[in-house]
Order: structure tokens, then sequence, then C-alpha cells
């Protein structure tokens, strides 16, 4: 599966207090119930803080950043607005509903975070030549939801992507900018079609993206979404990312070092454990 569901990648590699800041947490050690970034990606988790370059692939025939469902045009400020509102509603309503003081975000900086990665997907090339679209009707229907939830602090689906879906076919290009986890990779990871990932290939000094298949037992993998659903990304060294691997998940009550490794998406203080009311409104354990 893609990058739009449960466990997606945290914000932030480096466990520092300073990162933690800058991506609107609590200071933190690296134990217990910290995060890194300014939430998840996709569902039922919080939200995370993603313009690829002009790379091959999409339909080619498709008119730029059309909407299904709407009048074919500029899907980029239609996007932009919806991405804003939903990390709006999800900074506003972590600071209430969230109950665990370290993982708890920041709204200001959690806003301005997750801001950086709607800016840089609505500027993207995916997004204006049809890599990716957006279906504006299905963008406002995952925000209805989430404001209901909000309300109550009730699980939920993060609004803000659910709507783009990419087109880059099985073997079509999705190189990022970079592998640095900045807010202009985003685009390169949401520009494959449904079923597929971004693998990554090549070394941390030369690389490409190519759309496949969710990687098997041992595979590489760049994202946590790169994994079949049963597996998880298992970083050796988060500052070479390249040499990450899929991995099965441990089961509950085992030791784990990210949320990512639970089936459960969260890691309290060192085990896996079922989430308790208000964790989908906190922020995420970061990557090792």
């Amino acid at each position: 599966m893609r990058c739009l569901r449960v466990a997606c990648v945290a914000a932030c590699l480096v466990c520092a207090a300073g990162c933690y800041r800058r991506h609107g947490l609590g200071e933190a050690g690296a134990d217990g119930d910290v995060d890194s970034g300014a939430g998840r990606a996709d569902g039922g988790r919080a939200m995370p803080p993603a313009d690829g370059g002009a790379h091959v692939g999409g339909d080619a025939g498709r008119d730029s950043g059309s909407e299904p469902g709407t009048d074919a045009g500029d899907a980029r400020p239609s996007f932009l607005a919806h991405c804003l509102e939903a990390t709006r509603l999800f900074c506003d309503a972590s600071p209430r509903c969230c109950m665990r003081p370290r993982r708890t975000l920041v709204r200001d900086a959690c806003i301005e975070s997750s801001s950086a990665t709607c800016e840089a997907i609505a500027a993207s090339n995916e997004l204006r030549d049809g890599r990716i679209v957006w279906d504006r009707a299905t963008g406002a229907d995952a925000l209805a939801r989430a404001r209901e939830a909000a309300e109550s602090c009730a699980p939920y689906q993060d609004p803000r992507f659910l709507g783009l879906t990419g087109t880059v076919p099985e073997g079509g290009d999705c190189t990022p900018p970079s592998l640095d986890r900045t807010p202009e990779e985003r685009p390169a990871e949401l520009a494959c079609a449904p079923g597929l990932r971004c693998q990554i290939r090549g070394t941390s000094e030369e690389w490409t993206g190519v759309c496949a298949a969710p990687g098997g037992e041992g595979e590489r993998c760049w994202n946590p979404p790169d994994c079949a659903d049963e597996l998880y990304c298992s970083y050796e060294s988060i500052f070479e990312p390249t040499t990450a691997r899929c991995a099965p998940k441990r089961d509950t009550g085992d030791p784990c070092d990210s949320d990512m490794a639970c089936p459960s998406g969260f890691c309290v203080e060192g085990i896996c454990a079922e989430p308790e009311p208000g964790d989908p409104w906190c922020g995420q354990l970061p990557m090792p």
C-alpha cells in the first residue's frame, strides 16, 4: 500500500531536542512516549509534516491538474485550501485530545511544519501534470468526518491527502529530489498508482525511484508503507536510508524502538501496546 494509511513516515529523523521543538513537540528524551514530527500522514494517526522534478510517468492524456467530478483545470488551489484546513483541524485538536504529554504537539509549530508539506504538494509538477490527481469531493467528505471525530477526540483518518491519487504505473519513474525526508520529497511518494510504492534504488549519493509493488521481507525500503502490511521498514541507520529493509512487525507486548514496528502503530515506553482513547491525535515515535 501507499503512504495514505496507518503508520506512515516520521517527520524528523534525528532525536534531538531542537528537532522536537522544530516539528511541534515538547522537549523529551529518546526513551518513552516521544515524537519526532508533527504526526502522521495517513489514516488513523496524527499528521506529519513533502516539488518533485519533472519525471516520467502518469497519464499523458490527462488534463493538467484535473479534478475528477469537477471542471478540469488547475486543482492546486483547491487542494492547498483543503490541506491547510485539515492541518489546522488536527493541530488545534491534538493538544486537547492527546493524553500523552510527550507526544502532544505544539499547535503553531505543528501548523508550520505540516503546512510545508501541503504547500510542496500544491506547487509540485506531479499535481500539475497529472501524475497526481485531486478529487475535491473525496477530500471534502474526509474532512467532514475528521471534523466530527475531533469534537469527541474519536479515532479518525487523516483527511489531508485523501482525494489525492497517483497515476504512475508499475515501472514508472518516481525519483524524489533528495532522500532527506523534506516536504519536497512528498509528491514523489504519492505519485505511484494505488497498490504501488516508490522504491528507491541506488545509494544515498545517487538514486532513482521506481513505482513497484510493496516489498517483501528483507527487501529494500525507504518509507514505512514501502513494505507489505505485516512488515515494517527497519532502519539500521537513519543517516543511510538505502540500508533499510522490510522486517516482520513485533507482537503486542514485544520491545520496540518505533511506532511503525508495532501492529497497533503504537510503541509506548519501549513496548508495543494497544492505543488508548485520544492516541490517534498524538504525535509519532521517531525511527531509531
